[in-house]
């Protein structure tokens, strides 16, 4: 009895309510007319890592974390999500070639651990956030045909890691 107690709170345990936030809220920023996210449920978010794997297309994980997001030509449309801030293991995010629209969001940011921001041949607009720079790990930056306005801006320069922009 003991032992079926402690199996039914592993998922408990495997489970974490920032990834699961992530998914949650960037799945309601997402139109998805292909439906090429049809797996992409709310009960499937909240235990999104089944330890390595996962089965919400373009998710990989690693140690029971979302750490790859790979979500390229996929016809989606809609916006970035800022809550994709709660994706805090996250070290590759591919939202290249759809429909998206609106800015980068700011809380980007929070993505320490993120090497590579691939956001290219999107409809994105506004400004690039030089709050990116908080992303010390960033070594590939791809966001070409969008629509943005302003300056590239100079803190970028200051990503030492930083090898195509």
């Amino acid at each position: 009895m003991l032992l079926l107690c402690w199996v039914t709170l592993i998922p408990g345990i495997l489970s974490d309510p920032s990834d699961e936030a992530c998914m949650t809220h960037l799945s309601k920023s997402l139109q998805d007319p292909n439906n090429q996210l049809h797996n992409w449920k709310e009960e499937n978010f909240a235990n999104p890592c089944n330890d390595s794997t996962t089965n919400l297309r373009g998710a990989i994980c690693n140690n029971g974390r979302i750490f790859k997001l790979s979500l390229n030509n996929l016809s989606l449309r809609g916006t970035i999500s800022p809550f994709l801030s709660n994706c805090t293991n996250l070290q590759a995010l591919d939202l290249s070639s759809n429909f998206l629209t609106g800015p980068i969001p700011a809380d980007l940011q929070s993505l320490v651990n993120l090497a590579v921001l691939n956001l290219s041949s999107n409809r994105l607009e506004g400004v690039i956030p030089p709050q990116l720079t908080m992303c010390a790990y960033l070594n590939i930056i791809d966001l070409h045909d969008n629509l943005f306005t302003g300056p590239i801006p100079q803190q970028l320069g200051l990503l030492v890691r930083l090898s195509a922009f």
